[in-house]
């Protein structure tokens, strides 16, 4: 995941039945309403402009492409969005939000200044999880329990989606080039 993502809201490309479509530059508002709204498509098609959403509603009626392949287009928007495995990503959306959690976690950032309409999805849920572990730090256990309920793999989730070898064969050349230019 590219952690500089978290800097600003970023476009997001989205793939799906041969097509390439946009997901604007969006705040975490925008994201965290998506990611809670019921039903499907919240994500894709309903976060891309007017004319694509009309696109790929009218290509999935067609049987262009399965819920599933929707599914995973609304997952692999998220992780790129959020700068994390889209699992991770909807778990701290969720804790954000449950009804014991959204007055403190969401009173504490307000606090700190931060504006979900303005911060990137992934800058939003580095101060959640930041905020998080720092109200827990004094408790080594449960420090241990939330990091593992994050980052636990749900089931069903493909190896595909944990590790793409294109992909860290392409950050590791990218680090070299940088390398490469800096040292000459």
């Amino acid at each position: 995941m590219d952690a500089l993502v978290g800097l600003r809201p970023v476009e997001v490309e989205v793939d799906l039945a041969g097509y390439t479509y946009a997901i604007p530059a969006l705040p975490s508002s925008d994201w965290l309403t998506a990611v809670l709204t019921d039903g499907g498509g919240q994500i894709v098609p309903g976060l891309l402009n007017e004319a694509d959403r009309r696109l790929v509603w009218a290509d999935f009626l067609a049987g262009e492409f399965t819920s599933e392949e929707l599914a995973t287009a609304e997952r692999d928007a998220l992780a790129a969005a959020a700068g994390r495995p889209w699992w991770e990503a909807d778990r701290l959306i969720r804790s954000l939000v449950a009804p014991d959690n959204f007055a403190t976690l969401h009173g504490e950032l307000m606090l700190r200044g931060l504006q979900f309409d303005v911060l990137s999805l992934a800058a939003m849920l580095n101060a959640v999880y930041a905020l998080v572990r720092k109200m827990i730090s004094h408790d080594e256990a449960a420090l241990a329990r939330f990091d593992a309920g994050l980052t636990a793999i749900p089931p069903g989730v493909a190896v595909e989606e944990l590790y793409d070898p294109e992909e860290a064969a392409n950050d590791f050349l990218a680090a070299m080039q940088e390398q490469q230019s800096m040292f000459g």
